[in-house]
């Protein structure tokens, strides 16, 4: 069975064919040089940063990771899953600059942890062949010592399921499996990109789990999935996209990020309704190898009893 046929029956025909139309676009916008305020992001704040001797101070906050320990209290948390440790990557753009590959792997080394998830946008450049971040991705993968579970990004292609499922990376393409531990479970769900593809099918992702005997945990790339997760009743979610920021003006104001949820679910923790939730700034960058005032990074998430 090729790549993309097993993609189909997973992620469904539809929802496969809307996710390539995307695609199709945002590639064509690229090759055909529409300039919008990403680009010209890219383009112009390296050059005004050097005018103004900030980009190696940028630089030196991009590879400035913050190890996080972020306690999480579940409802109905089996014994077995007290303390279970996840350890949370996001939006690692891992072919922007190939020496964060060797940042992240360090903040990496002496942590402890059960499981690994990641929110999606392995990779910087959506054209192109994507080598360079599947390099250095084989090598994240590599170092992790336990299972490691995904999502895809808007910057990642439906067509590299196969690529990354093949390090070792297991993509939830609005699917679920149970992370056992003796009898107890825990159910651990991702849904395709909400925000930009609109490719989410939080539904098919949790159909046959039984919600009330396990808790729910979602990865999801971006928080605008938080109102379906509290319909659902998901205890957490996890998720990226934001990069706090990335680039923060002093005092913590925020020049743009294209995320349709409200600012409140852009950073750090947050809760609506019964579900808890977890927006990384990131452990990479996009466009840009600099960071002011929102920096990467690991968050190892801690699940607890709730009292």
């Amino acid at each position: 069975m090729n790549d993309m046929k097993s993609v189909e029956e997973r992620l469904g025909k539809e929802t496969l064919a809307r996710r390539v139309a995307v695609e199709a676009l945002r590639g064509k916008r690229r090759r055909q040089g529409v300039w919008d305020f990403s680009r010209l992001i890219c383009w112009g704040f390296p050059l005004v940063c050097k005018v103004g001797f900030l980009y190696e101070r940028g630089r030196r906050n991009f590879h400035a990771i913050q190890v996080r320990e972020n306690p999480i209290a579940v409802r109905r948390l089996p014994e077995a899953f007290r303390g279970f440790r996840i350890v949370h990557l996001s939006d690692l753009h891992l072919d922007l600059d190939v020496t964060f590959t060797d940042t992240l792997l360090r903040s990496l080394e002496g942590l402890s942890y059960d499981l690994v998830v990641m929110t999606g946008d392995y990779r910087n450049f959506f054209d192109g062949d994507g080598d360079v971040a599947y390099g250095e991705m084989r090598r994240v993968v590599a170092a992790l010592k336990a299972p490691v579970y995904g999502v895809l990004g808007n910057h990642d292609r439906c067509g590299e399921v196969g690529v990354y499922e093949d390090m070792g990376l297991r993509l939830l393409l609005n699917e679920h499996v149970l992370i056992q531990r003796g009898d107890a479970s825990l159910i651990l769900a991702g849904v395709d990109d909400p925000n930009i593809c609109k490719t989410d099918d939080l539904p098919k992702a949790l159909e046959g789990t039984d919600r009330v005997a396990s808790p729910t945990v979602l990865l999801s790339h971006s928080p605008s999935i938080y109102a379906k997760a509290v319909a659902m009743g998901v205890d957490v979610v996890l998720a990226g996209h934001t990069h706090g920021g990335q680039v923060r003006m002093p005092g913590g104001i925020l020049l743009r990020t294209s995320e349709n949820s409200p600012s409140r679910f852009w950073n750090g923790r947050w809760r609506e309704g019964d579900t808890q939730g977890y927006t990384s700034t990131g452990s990479g960058g996009c466009g840009v190898p600099v960071r002011f005032y929102s920096l990467p990074e690991v968050v190892v998430h801690v699940l607890q009893e709730s009292k």
